[in-house]
């Protein structure tokens, strides 16, 4: 339960923070999106490095290949959208549409996927 509290308190931190950067420091987008994916290669990378990776084949196959660019493309996509909303909404506007996310993850997880 504690960890539960405090992930909410961390996002909300987190979102507080990047309306504050993106608004009032006048940060562009695009900029934004540029050093955040750049931390989260080197964070990938170090821990990479101390926890040990395995390269295989397999890794390189086409099918891998081809959904590894997809799911960066629509990560880039999606940030750019969850910060162009972040920057032109109010905060409160803007969570509220976020709260709706997790619907649309069952709806999708409904109709894209067979439960036995």
């Amino acid at each position: 339960m504690l960890s539960l509290i405090l992930a909410s308190f961390f996002d909300a931190t987190a979102t507080s923070i990047d309306k504050f950067v993106i608004n009032r420091k006048g940060l562009k987008i695009d900029v934004f999106l540029f050093y955040l994916f750049f931390y989260l290669f080197i964070s990938a990378g170090i821990m990479l490095l101390l926890f040990g990776f395995h390269i295989s084949t397999e890794m390189f196959s086409l099918d891998n290949l081809i959904l590894f660019v997809l799911m960066i493309l629509i990560a880039i996509t999606w940030n750019w959208f969850y910060f162009r909303g972040l920057k032109s909404e109010k905060l409160e506007e803007f969570e509220s549409w976020i709260l709706f996310a997790p619907l649309l993850t069952i709806i999708f997880s409904i109709l894209f996927f067979n439960f036995n």
